[in-house]
């Protein structure tokens, strides 16, 4: 019998590093991210996107954060963005952003993974 192995699928966790920006030094930043994988594609040696798109959202971030995705959401990169202008000296600190990762083809209850990175503004 066969058993389409997306079903099973769990996406592969990534750590993201943002670099700390200083305030009025830096405006603006950016960082490009892989699009996410999942255990078919990564651990199989199937190409990525045979298990259908990743879907990243970003959970309510500070308004100077921003994410920007790929032209191809199954293998294109996705940009987080800085930008101070919409930023205010009380935002000088640590901020911890969450995001969630969903398959979108194959839903089910291992289909989603949450993670977090840390991004600094520092005062100079």
């Amino acid at each position: 019998m066969f058993q389409d192995d997306c079903r099973t699928a769990t996406i592969s966790a990534q750590t993201i590093t943002f670099p700390n920006a200083e305030w009025s030094v830096q405006t603006t930043q950016s960082i490009s991210v892989p699009a996410f994988g999942d255990s078919v594609e990564l651990g199989g040696g199937y190409a990525q996107g045979t298990c259908g798109e990743k879907d990243i959202v970003l959970n309510s971030p500070p308004a100077f954060i921003s994410l920007t995705k790929g032209t191809s959401p199954l293998t294109d990169p996705f940009t987080i963005d800085y930008d101070q202008t919409s930023a205010t000296e009380a935002d000088i600190g640590i901020h911890t952003i969450s995001y969630t990762v969903t398959m979108t083809q194959y839903p089910g209850p291992t289909t989603s993974i949450t993670g977090s990175f840390t991004f600094e503004i520092k005062c100079p």
